[in-house]
């Protein structure tokens, strides 16, 4: 080697070395090929990480939104529950018994009498919670799925939460150690979360919290587990301390090491700490410290934790860093202060790298071939076009990645297009409304924006829940609500004809607690109709119903309006005389009068006025009397609530009832009111063979149709535009 550069050198110093002489253009192709060699090796690398960093972030970042869906959710229903007029008088009973020093066997029989503690236990059971308890001011628990605990001091654990309680906020522990009873063991009672909300007064003011117990390796762990990648990916929660907080993919392993006991119900739920140090990126610390066993059973837990004290940093460790296991791996991390947890997602080094390596010693190969023979450099930039192109289609399949999958259409309404879908952390169904291309106007996106925004401030039970809302990489926009399955008024009474007084009262108040909420807001409905009314069964209760189809809501601030192409919003046969006179002028108590059209359908079974178009119809609306209700139904009404729904039909809007609260109270006192009991909603449903139709897809006898959902549109008739008459 050295004899020949020397002959080189001879031929440069010499000047018979000559372009001719076959050296010059051999030499000059093979350099090109190595530096070519050289920046592709490091383009590869850079790729790589990128992919890699690119399909962990996307798992983390679903796995949040996941997180953050899942305990809004869980907030909510424990509000629901805490507001519930009988809990929150029964709790008030027993923490006055607290206060005046009762034992923990007499708040057990006070709960016992009063029904509280079966009525929470059904609660608990409906919603698949484990364990329900009530907690006072002072963190005595006066009532627990567990009476042994009744009565005793839950100020450890309380008091991080019972501030934000006080304040009127619900929260969701992460999980913990739960206090043991003298005959309970560790085992028998593994670690638990809980989500609890306060409870009022008749005042107003919070006398207690109602907490309902989760068990962590449910839910919370399977949604961190619904995006595993690979065979060793895994994303995990860790609290503040370090300690892990959601199951391991790796449990069984942990039990055959002896990490974890061997028994079934042992996880790695607060047994294993992961979070000692950061390591340096690439490095494998031979002398990294180990806990001992009180500190997460002996596990060597190094993870990558430095953003945990920052709100919006995602920390990542992309060159490698050994996880609890003692394994080489890579991943990236987010602390969520409003959970007070944070998110790790990681995979094992190898399996992580492992095209990226394949990759380069491909590459090798060909920088070998490509000195040997200069035209090699062709053959390299001809594959690596081609693992370029196959890296970026890679990138572009991670980008595609969302959290929705449209499974069918369902339905088209006015405003757009409604699919079913599925949600893939969740693992609910969804409904989704998007917006065609061809009609995405400005107007139109802005109507549609408009819906989305002002429905998603309502988070009553009885308005339909807004999950999400965005815009496809083509520009299409969608809002994700959520997926009911049952039926909506306009075909139950065109099926089963007008429904009993008492029936009709219960559907009318949950209508009207739908629509206080959005009075208060400043918003305005304005097309509440028998087909925008759906009956479903929730949370083990029958006949809940939702208010649909906010699609035509008006800010009553809001000076501007947009109507259908004659100027009407809404449904003629439901609207009041001044949403047709002067539609942007109208008030709350629009809304009032199509409750009453909607009462009047309800327990006569045929609408108010009929015609033959929309100008007859509007006619009639504006000057004509409605028909007494019991000639129109050829049967005998409630006088009581005959007369409440004539009134809510005046037409001058001075003489119907100012609020919704007030015709709710007025509905609450007629004598019919709470004649239909859940036993009858449930005997209705069942009679019917709702439950398995609903399940299936077609109706049993009277019922012929299938189902209604609530994302899907209503009949043809009230899918027209505002021209139709229903």
């Amino acid at each position: 080697m050295g004899n020949a550069l020397s002959g080189i050198g001879s031929q440069f110093t010499s000047g018979t070395f000559r372009p001719s002489s076959g050296w010059v253009l051999p030499l000059a192709l093979a350099f090109l090929v190595l530096a070519g060699g050289a920046a592709a090796f490091r383009e590869v690398g850079r790729l790589g990480t990128r992919l890699v960093d690119s399909k962990l972030t996307a798992i983390l970042d679903a796995s949040v939104k996941g997180l953050t869906m899942w305990v809004d959710e869980q907030q909510r229903i424990a509000s629901f529950l805490a507001q519930e007029p009988a809990v929150a008088a029964a709790v008030s009973e027993l923490v006055q018994l607290g206060e005046r020093g009762a034992t923990g066997g007499e708040l057990v029989e006070a709960a016992s009498q009063s029904g509280l503690a079966e009525l929470l236990a059904e609660a608990a059971s409906g919603f698949e919670y484990v364990d329900y308890a009530v907690v006072d001011l002072k963190a005595r628990v006066l009532l627990d799925g567990f009476p042994g605990l009744v009565g005793t001091d839950a100020s450890p654990l309380w008091n991080e939460y019972l501030p934000k309680i006080v304040s009127g906020e619900p929260v969701v522990a992460r999980p913990h150690r739960p206090t043991l009873s003298e005959d309970a063991t560790e085992l028998e009672r593994p670690p638990m979360m809980f989500v609890a909300a306060p409870v009022h007064g008749e005042a107003g003011e919070v006398v207690a919290a109602l907490a309902f117990g989760i068990a962590p390796q449910k839910q919370f762990t399977q949604m961190l587990s619904v995006a595993r990648s690979g065979k060793t990916g895994e994303t995990f929660a860790y609290d503040a301390a370090g300690w892990m907080i959601s199951e391991s993919r790796f449990d069984d392993e942990l039990r055959s090491s002896g990490v974890l006991q061997d028994a079934p119900c042992s996880t790695a739920v607060l047994n294993v700490r992961v979070a000692d140090r950061v390591l340096l990126p690439g490095r494998r610390d031979a002398e990294a410290s180990t806990p001992d066993a009180s500190q997460g059973a002996g596990v060597a837990a190094h993870t990558l934790m430095s953003g945990r004290n920052d709100k919006d940093a995602l920390a990542r460790n992309l060159q490698g860093y050994e996880d609890y296991r003692g394994e080489l791996v890579v991943g990236v991390g987010r602390w969520i202060p409003e959970l007070s947890f944070g998110v790790v997602t990681k995979m094992d080094y190898a399996e992580a790298y492992a095209p990226g390596l394949l990759l380069r010693n491909l590459l090798a190969a060909l920088f070998g071939l490509g000195v040997v023979a200069a035209g090699g450099n062709l053959l390299y930039a001809r594959v690596m076009g081609k693992l370029r192109a196959r890296v970026r289609r890679a990138e572009r399949e991670i980008k595609r990645l969302g959290q929705y999958t449209l499974e069918e259409k369902i339905g088209q309404g006015g405003m757009g297009v409604i699919y079913r879908a599925s949600h893939a952390l969740l693992r609910r169904p969804t409904a989704v409304k998007l917006l065609p291309q061809d009609r995405s106007s400005a107007a139109a996106i802005a109507n549609f924006e408009k819906e989305v925004q002002l429905t998603s401030q309502l988070t009553h039970p009885n308005t339909i829940a807004i999950y999400d809302f965005g815009h496809t990489p083509d520009n299409v926009f969608y809002y994700a609500m959520e997926f009911l399955e049952g039926l909506d008024l306009a075909r139950i009474v065109k099926a089963d004809g007008p429904l009993p007084a008492g029936r009709a009262i219960a559907i009318l108040r949950q209508v009207c607690g739908s629509l206080q909420e959005a009075h208060s807001a400043g918003l305005i409905h304005r097309d509440i109709k028998p087909a925008n009314v759906m009956l479903c069964k929730r949370g083990g209760r029958y006949d809940f119903a939702k208010l649909l189809d906010f699609g035509l809501v008006k800010d009553a601030t809001d000076a501007h309006l947009a109507d259908g192409p004659d100027g009407l919003a809404g449904t003629p046969l439901y609207m009041s005389p001044e949403a047709i006179e002067h539609p942007a002028a109208i008030d709350s108590r629009s809304d009032i009068y199509s409750i009453g059209a909607l009462a009047y359908y309800l327990v006569t079974g045929t609408p108010v006025f009929q015609g033959s178009n929309v100008a007859a119809i509007c006619v009639q609306q504006l000057s004509e009397p409605p028909e007494p209700l019991s000639a129109r139904a050829g049967a005998a009404v409630d006088e009581d609530l005959a007369t409440i729904v004539l009134q809510c039909l005046e037409k001058d809007p001075a003489q119907r009832p100012q609020t919704v609260a007030k015709l709710e109270a007025m509905l609450a006192n007629c004598v019919a009111a709470g004649s239909w009991t859940q036993e009858d909603a449930k005997t209705w449903w069942e009679t019917r063979n709702l439950s398995h139709a609903l399940t299936c897809g077609a109706l049993t006898e009277p019922l012929r149709n299938k189902p209604k959902l609530a994302s899907q549109p209503g009949d043809a008739a009230s899918d027209r535009s505002a021209k139709s008459l229903d």
